[in-house]
């Protein structure tokens, strides 16, 4: 018969309560683990690696929020060479180099439930540990479809992230199963899901040069609006800012996303580049474009535009001074 000794009762009253800490609010929280999926070539990697470079170098993120501190990183990356793919990203990105590590394992083989990983974490006192990808650093015993399988690994990750409050991500490849929610899709157990935050990467239909960032699980806080960057060969690596706020590419330039109002003086400047136009021409073209009337009109009086009358017709002069 026990004697009720092995474990004891806590009461939540006698807790004092913490707060949430982030790297990226709301899509990398510190303390917790964050997996990036999406399919291969998608820049996930590359994403991380801008990421990386903003905190070491003591930038703020992407949308212009944290401290802007510099802080170590732990990039662990076992598909990309270091020196002729990370480093140069690392270098194109503006990190300071010297901040970003890299576990050297004497045996040549790391796991997700390696001990070596908290250690690196602690020596280096770094804010971020990235994993990339985590199917290469399961063992051969890990079956990513089991839930019993996956469960021990998660735990002892997120043990190692509460304790060194520092945030892991973790970057995965998509399966093929596209009839599945993106959630289940990702990394097969949806013990993976206990993730505090999961990010899927995603190329844009429209414009195969600009991919999508969205958070399918945000646990502490609302999910966050859809982000976006630029990955291309004439431009290179640009961030684009949030869905909504995006407004594509001109001349190979990111051009954010402007108001009727501001288009409409685009296109009214266009057509009266050249000279006196047609005012029914002009309203004509811009009522193509899915602007009013009304607007047209308010960019019309903004833009220092007189109306004259040329026989029967209305014609738009644009006064230059």
């Amino acid at each position: 018969m026990d004697d009720g000794k092995y474990y004891e009762l806590q009461a939540y009253g006698s807790m004092t309560k913490t707060k949430i800490d982030w790297l990226w609010y709301p899509y990398i929280p510190c303390g917790s683990v964050t997996i990036v999926q999406g399919d291969p070539g998608e820049g996930k990697s590359t994403m991380m690696l801008r990421l990386a470079a903003l905190l070491t170098s003591g930038r703020k993120m992407p949308d212009g929020s944290g401290d802007g501190k510099a802080r170590n990183v732990v990039y662990q990356a076992a598909e990309d060479g270091v020196s002729n793919v990370i480093l140069p990203r690392l270098l194109d990105a503006g990190a300071d180099c010297n901040k970003v590590m890299r576990i050297l394992p004497k045996d040549d083989w790391l796991s997700l439930d390696d001990s070596r990983f908290e250690r690196a974490i602690r020596d280096s006192n770094a804010a971020l540990l990235v994993i990339d990808p985590l199917q290469a650093f399961l063992t051969a015993d890990t079956n990513m479809q089991r839930a019993n399988s996956v469960r021990s690994v998660m735990n002892r990750l997120s043990k190692i992230a509460e304790e060194t409050k520092c945030a892991v991500v973790l970057i995965g490849h998509l399966n093929k199963n596209s009839g599945s929610r993106a959630i289940y899709r990702g990394l097969g157990s949806i013990d993976f899901a206990a993730a505090r935050s999961i990010l899927v990467v995603e190329r844009d239909e429209e414009d195969p040069q600009v991919r999508t960032i969205r958070q399918i699980k945000s646990s502490f806080a609302p999910a966050g609006k859809g982000y976006m960057f630029e990955l291309s060969e004439e431009n290179g690596f640009q961030w684009l800012g949030e869905i909504g706020k995006y407004g594509g590419m001109e001349n190979g330039a990111y051009v954010p996303k402007r108001s009727k109002k501001d288009l409409a003086k685009q296109y009214i400047g266009e057509f009266l580049t050249d000279g006196d136009r047609p005012s029914a021409e002009i309203l004509e073209y811009i009522q193509r474009k899915g602007i009013g009337i009304r607007t047209a009109k308010q960019a019309k009086a903004e833009m220092n535009i007189d109306s004259y009358k040329d026989g029967n017709t209305w014609l738009w002069h644009l006064n230059k001074t």
